[in-house]
């Protein structure tokens, strides 16, 4: 879909691993860091599809537990990656219900669709 190319985008060099798929690549979370030139740390943490529950629900919960852990300064956004090859599935749409039910409603706040 593009999650980590977009945080790469985000960093300004490839700290992913990334290629064009249909399915992701990305199999845990993991934390990559940038320092803007007025000192400003950017943290991006590269998340699975963590609504994908072929992936099995406990492994799911554990790493959405990690990616929470990781953002130990808190989250200022959550970027929701679509591709525009694919129409909005009823997976997605549940993908983003669980993030308001995991959240509350306040994740709306924080949310920057991205499309790519």
């Amino acid at each position: 879909i593009g999650k980590s190319a977009t945080g790469n985008s985000i960093l300004g060099r490839k700290a992913f691993k990334s290629r064009a798929s249909s399915s992701g690549i990305t199999s845990t979370c993991e934390l990559q860091s940038t320092e803007l030139r007025d000192g400003q740390i950017i943290n991006v943490i590269d998340t699975p599809g963590l609504f994908d529950f072929s992936a099995g629900s406990e492994f799911v919960g554990r790493e959405i537990v990690k990616c929470i852990n990781m953002a130990k300064d808190g989250i200022h956004a959550v970027l929701v990656v679509f591709s525009v090859r694919t129409r909005f599935s009823q997976e997605e749409e549940a993908a983003l219900r669980s993030l308001q039910t995991l959240f509350g409603s306040k994740i709306l706040d924080y949310m920057i669709v991205v499309f790519t």
